[in-house]
């Protein structure tokens, strides 16, 4: 049920008009691509709160895109796979670029 509700927490916050969270547009991977450096956190702390709270099992939610288990274990090593980190400059955040980073 955990993995269920991290699956669609994201989809389901979606929203239109003067309803959408202004956040939300932050992790549209066509408008605000990762590569751009405009990530916000799409990170459903519901459920950590919930696991942390009740004791529940996350082992299904290790190393999903929206879980973020690693504040669960904060000495342990990550819950998700490691991304090689290959940015070309025109990928890089805007401050990469002013700082030509």
């Amino acid at each position: 049920m955990l993995r269920d509700f991290v699956e669609h927490w994201y989809p389901e916050l979606k929203r239109k008009g003067n309803e959408e969270l202004w956040w939300y547009i932050f992790g549209d991977p066509e408008k605000h691509p990762l590569e751009m450096g405009s990530y916000f956190g799409r990170w459903c702390l519901e459920a950590v709160a919930a696991v942390k709270a009740f004791g529940l099992d996350d082992t299904l939610c290790l190393g999903h895109d929206h879980y973020p288990g690693d504040l669960l274990r904060p000495d342990g090593p990550s819950t998700h796979p490691a991304r090689a980190e290959t940015k070309t400059k025109a990928q890089k955040g805007w401050l990469s670029r002013v700082f030509k980073r």
